[in-house]
């Protein structure tokens, strides 16, 4: 089926047998608030899996809220894994994850179940799948590290921009991880890492799978975004980040960089809590917009708009 996008005209519905996907490996994405962690329990329930997380902050202790961590019930149902396995000074990147990952999907596979991969980092399920070039810079170099910290977001992008303008165009001028790591591993190796991608095209991952992509309209994503948010604020999202920067957590650290927990520390630091809800929605917005830009392209197997759109048939 690789390759091969299913959906149905008819009825939109998509009906697939329950003896084609289990002992599979099941990869769930799309884009934040999409219905992804639902679609994930539905399906471990019905094909006796496991769920290993795809999300780069879920993994960080602490980071609850603003995550959308399973529920403690949903963990009493479904085994989870790949959540709350790092600190928050934890270095870690796309081909640590893919190693601890497939480990896991090996055991689970060993185990006469089914692995089921949920997540929103395209990253890392294409590191995963052997789809992009890892490699492990947490040793590093801690003062050419110290070095790029110093350096702008704006600097940092031009820099990589003329040193390897293939790789820059795949990373967001905003994101400053990743330009930090694209510069990292050219000056631990040497070389362009556009160049070292290319030589790895074909580590890909050989396990049977299907990839499905849950792709809601643009006006429910939008409405489920603002729900959540929303649900956040109440549940104390602003407080949980005071915490996290109480006990020492550094506000430039990857987990408080990402989408809702970098508006939310810059507010708090910056004393100016005013309107900072509809900013962290807006922020979530554009990063779905990103999401689903991303999406589009990859090799998905069946494609959805709904969770309720995919049947699994006896």
């Amino acid at each position: 089926m690789k390759g091969r996008k299913i959906k149905s005209v008819e009825d939109n519905t998509v009906r697939v047998k329950k003896e084609y996907l289990k002992g599979k490996l099941i990869i769930i994405s799309g884009a934040t608030a999409s219905g992804k962690s639902f679609l994930g329990m539905k399906l471990a329930g019905i094909l006796d899996g496991e769920i290993i997380g795809a999300d780069s902050i879920q993994m960080y202790r602490g980071f609850d809220i603003g995550a959308a961590k399973p529920t403690e019930e949903d963990k009493k149902k479904v085994l989870h894994h790949m959540v709350d396995i790092l600190n928050w000074n934890d270095s870690f990147d796309a081909g640590q994850y893919s190693k601890k990952a497939r480990c896991i999907i090996d055991e689970i596979l060993n185990r006469g179940k089914t692995p089921i991969v949920v997540g929103g980092s395209g990253l890392y399920v294409r590191a995963l799948l052997g789809q992009n070039f890892n490699l492990d810079i947490s040793g590093g170099d801690p003062e050419f590290k110290k070095k790029l910290s110093s350096i702008s977001e704006h600097d940092l992008y031009v820099l990589l921009t003329k040193l390897d303008e293939s790789r820059a165009k795949k990373i967001h001028p905003n994101d400053r991880y990743r330009i930090e790591r694209a510069l990292s591993i050219m000056h631990l190796t040497g070389r362009r890492v556009s160049d070292l991608e290319e030589e790895a095209r074909d580590n890909s991952y050989k396990k049977p799978r299907v990839w499905i992509y849950l792709k809601p309209d643009r006006e429910t994503i939008i409405n489920n975004i603002n729900l959540r948010t929303g649900k956040m604020f109440e549940m104390g999202f602003i407080e949980e980040v005071k915490a996290l920067l109480d006990s020492g957590c550094d506000p430039v650290s990857k987990p408080m960089q990402s989408i809702g927990y970098k508006e939310v520390s810059t507010a708090i630091l910056n004393n100016d809590l005013e309107g900072i809800q509809n900013k962290v929605a807006i922020a979530t917005r554009q990063y779905a917009k990103r999401q689903v830009t991303w999406f589009n392209k990859v090799d998905y197997d069946i494609l959805i708009r709904s969770t309720d759109e995919l049947i699994i048939e006896d």
